[in-house]
């Protein structure tokens, strides 16, 4: 597990970006697509073995860098808001709940899963 996280970290290191952004050539775009994802999935795997070792900071700071690879990814969402929720930051779970409900609306005309809703009702009401 140790070696898994410390490769992974190294891979992660490795992405500066977005790969040959000066090329529009279909192959360039589908190798920098294949890339991004490459790279946010590393960030989601360490991020969930952050997460089982009880480093929660880690673990949300790992999620959110992976959002910015899919920020309408519900998944990822759902486990910031309960890290945000465990490490005492409802409203900041609030807030990204709130961007996901806007981007989803805006883009895909879809509101998120239940599941989300749920959460984000039980913080509303913890807070309030």
């Amino acid at each position: 597990d140790a070696e898994a996280r410390e490769l992974l970290r190294r891979a992660i290191s490795l992405y500066r970006g977005e790969f040959l952004t000066t090329m529009d050539m279909d192959w360039a775009e589908g190798r920098r697509q294949a890339l991004l994802q490459t790279y946010g999935e590393a960030l989601v795997s360490l991020a969930q073995m952050s997460e089982d070792a009880d480093e929660q900071r880690e673990a949300l700071g790992l999620y959110l860098r992976s959002t910015l690879t899919n920020p309408q990814r519900e998944d990822l969402v759902y486990n910031i808001m309960k890290l945000y929720d465990q490490l005492g930051m409802p409203l900041d779970a609030l807030n990204c709940y709130e961007r996901l409900e806007a981007s989803l609306s805006h883009n895909l005309d879809v509101s998120p899963a239940p599941q989300l809703q749920e959460l984000a009702t039980s913080l509303r009401e913890r807070v309030n």
